[in-house]
């Protein structure tokens, strides 16, 4: 990725318009068993939610995990993604030739 596309992209979410529903903050490297990380995260995180306001974390979550599965550069060791589902749904995938920290917030 290359410096002026980044400045778009933190851009793009800096000026993200607030909502009731959260953002998930995603950063995985791909270069180790990441897909444990994600699910045992993602388990822990939805468990803040009261079941009747859930929906829309599943679907931020349903959509980073189908991106995980399929849209995947081979190259690539390191992603950061943000999504948000509800009535304002919100997607970014940045993909790295390095690898990152695990972390979803």
């Amino acid at each position: 990725m290359d410096l002026e596309n980044l400045d778009k992209h933190i851009d793009t979410l800096a000026k993200l318009d607030e909502t009731e529903y959260p953002v998930i903050s995603c950063y995985l490297n791909l270069t180790g068993n990441f897909s444990d990380y994600f699910n045992e995260r993602i388990r822990l995180l939805e468990k803040n939610f009261p079941i009747n306001e859930r929906e829309p974390f599943d679907e931020a979550a349903d959509k980073i995990f189908e991106h995980l599965k399929s849209g995947i550069d081979s190259e690539a060791k390191g992603v950061a993604i943000y999504a948000r589902g509800g009535n304002d749904p919100f997607f970014l995938a940045l993909q790295f030739r390095v690898p990152v920290e695990n972390s979803i917030l």
